[in-house]
């Protein structure tokens, strides 16, 4: 299987050598992979018989040209994130029928969004605490290039760790608002709103993802994750001389994790001797049960950044996707971790789709938009009828 394809031979040597490093491959293994290809075009990457995956990392208003190439030559897309310039979950979800009809996967940086070991470590204390009632998050970067502005780039992912922590479930309904925009019209300060309904129980999430200059002396990146049985704060580490990353996962992260215990105090006796008797009446004092008060138990922890690239965290999730029909055979998609990716992908570009549109029509401030059902199945007949 073909990892990287790219003009730059020494470069394509070492992505490669590093994603079968971190993939946990053999030394003897990686040389019976051989030289990385040479290769003059994405044509030539698509069309060749060497190649299984094709890594988009064009401009998301290129991108749907080259996907759609790719299902016709039969080949796996790892694309950036996000998937598509929003609004356009529908050219999203035609991808992935055709892929799925295929037997072909598709995956963008949603596994970085949320499978990273920064966001496991998150999830696994926020699940200890008890159930989640409301987040708040800060991203704060460097201007990017993706569609959308910063709300393709950091609101992507802010999305995406917010759907992590209610397990991918779908909102009763977003809204957005525009705070600014750059000179070039794209958008530079997005804030959000989203609303829950977690196995009964309504769950509330807001977010505020901003570009600023390197210059500027900007505010870190954090998380607040409020539970039923305590808070998590988790808050951009000091690193880097205080240049501006472009995620919050670039820098390591302190987390602040208050626990709330109810604990029952002593009965009266000792509760008031400092009181002067004289001046209070012991009858005063009566009480029917031991009264019960809040102990709060502080810890904290740092986590240092991955030390590899993030980008790994994909070709790990594309292993464990694919599987190989015989020794020389095809690599295929195993159909439910396909779905599964497929539905995240999918309903996280679709919350995109929906803040942008209720921010564009002023509906940012006023009421929630609701967010469209998800499709029983990720198909479009259009596309997938091409490919069949």
């Amino acid at each position: 299987m073909c990892l990287a394809a790219a003009a730059d031979f020494l470069g394509a040597q070492s992505y490669v050598h590093a994603v079968l490093k971190r993939l946990s491959e053999s030394e003897a293994g990686m040389e019976t992979v051989g030289a990385p290809l040479v290769l003059e075009s994405f044509t030539d990457v698509v069309r060749s018989s060497a190649v299984d995956v094709v890594y988009i990392t064009l401009p998301v208003a290129q991108r749907d040209h080259w996907v759609r190439v790719c299902i016709e030559a039969r080949k796996h897309v790892v694309g950036g994130a996000p998937s598509a310039a929003a609004p356009d979950a529908e050219r999203l979800l035609c991808w992935l029928g055709g892929m799925s009809a295929a037997r072909l996967l598709y995956l963008d940086g949603t596994p970085t969004a949320h499978g990273g070991p920064m966001m496991t470590r998150v999830a696994q204390l926020v699940g200890d605490l008890g159930r989640v009632r409301h987040m708040e998050l800060c991203l704060v970067g460097a201007p990017g290039h993706a569609g959308g502005g910063v709300l393709g780039d950091l609101g992507w992912e802010a999305i995406g760790k917010i759907l992590h922590l209610v397990d991918f479930t779908v909102p009763v309904g977003v809204s957005g608002r525009i705070v600014s925009c750059a000179q070039d019209g794209s958008i530079a300060d997005f804030e959000a709103h989203m609303h829950f309904l977690v196995e009964g129980v309504h769950v509330t999430a807001t977010f505020d993802c901003r570009y600023v200059e390197a210059q500027v002396m900007a505010p870190k990146s954090h998380m607040l994750i409020i539970t039923t049985g305590g808070t998590l704060e988790a808050i951009e580490a000091e690193e880097g001389g205080g240049a501006v990353q472009n995620t919050v996962g670039d820098k390591g992260l302190c987390l602040r994790v208050v626990r709330s215990a109810l604990k029952p105090l002593e009965m009266i006796q000792g509760a008031f001797q400092a009181l002067d008797s004289a001046t209070a009446p012991s009858s005063s004092f009566v009480l029917a049960s031991p009264t019960i008060a809040m102990e709060a138990i502080t810890t904290e922890e740092y986590l240092s950044p991955p030390s590899e690239a993030s980008g790994h965290a994909l070709w790990l999730h594309l292993r464990e996707s694919l599987t190989q029909l015989g020794t020389e055979g095809r690599l295929l998609i195993d159909s439910e971790k396909g779905k599964d990716w497929g539905r995240k992908i999918y309903l996280t570009q679709l919350i995109l789709d929906t803040l942008l549109k209720s921010a564009m029509t002023g509906q940012g401030e006023s009421k929630d938009n609701l967010v469209p059902p998800l499709p029983s199945s990720l198909h479009c007949e259009q596309l997938a009828s091409t490919v069949g």
